[in-house]
């Protein structure tokens, strides 16, 4: 099968190419863009987090 290369290697490409010149952000822009991150993340690993507890008897 050929490799295929998603959108993931944009996201890489455009950091490399902003890096290279030196490019900063607002500290609030950042801040928000990492917020929005964690919040990502804890929404979809929140529901099966609660279930594996209930699955293994540590909350009833």
């Amino acid at each position: 099968g050929s490799i295929q290369l998603g959108n993931s290697i944009g996201v890489l490409v455009v950091s490399l190419l902003l890096g290279q010149q030196h490019f900063s952000i607002n500290t609030d822009a950042l801040n928000l863009g990492f917020m929005l991150f964690i919040f990502c993340v804890g929404v979809e690993a929140g529901p099966n987090f609660f279930s594996i507890f209930f699955a293994m008897g540590k909350i009833t």
